[in-house]
């Protein structure tokens, strides 16, 4: 199989069903898809505002931000998983 265009790859980035975001070593969102928007409740010009420590539930943060620490300590490692909640734009969590 043919690695994806940069075409195709955009067109998945925009269609697909799975939030995704990109986000600087800052924390700071560099780039959204709409699943992500649309779970978030905020538009990606709003999420390019705020770093996504800003918007994990209170209580996934402290596990959040010992991921991304181990994350930096082994470059080789590939990323992580976790089931993530957010304080919508709406209100509260």
């Amino acid at each position: 199989m043919s690695p994806l265009t940069l075409e195709q790859h955009e067109h998945f980035w925009e269609i697909s069903e799975i939030p995704m975001a990109l986000v600087s070593p800052s924390g700071g969102f560099v780039r959204c898809n709409g699943a992500y928007c649309s779970i978030t409740g905020y538009a990606e010009s709003e999420l390019r505002l705020r770093k996504w420590q800003q918007i994990t539930h209170p209580d996934d943060l402290e596990g959040d931000l010992a991921s991304v620490a181990a994350l930096r300590a082994d470059l080789s490692s590939r990323g992580y998983a976790l089931i993530k909640r957010y304080i919508p734009k709406a209100g509260k969590p």
